[in-house]
């Protein structure tokens, strides 16, 4: 049994939001995994999205996927934009 949360293969992604009325700035935290991500049904339609209509936003996927998922398959997409070059 593994004490850790995290695979080998997870990244944990931090976002920070600008500070709110009280001056706080609210962190979140994502754990990603590629491999994972690219098994998910929803993501071969999003890459095919994304490669059908170029200038489409991601913001404009997630009344489609939702704003988790559109977050994750937007990360796999470009890491796979960067292995293509």
């Amino acid at each position: 049994m593994k004490n850790n949360i995290l695979d080998e293969d997870d990244f944990l992604i931090e976002y920070c939001e600008k500070k709110d009325l009280k001056g706080l700035t609210h962190h979140y935290y994502d754990v990603f995994n590629y491999n994972k991500t690219i098994k998910v049904s929803e993501y071969k339609h999003y890459f095919k999205y994304r490669e059908k209509f170029k200038s489409l936003t991601p913001g404009k996927l997630e009344k489609v996927f939702g704003k988790d998922f559109v977050r994750h398959f937007e990360i796999a997409y470009q890491i796979w934009l960067l292995e293509e070059q």
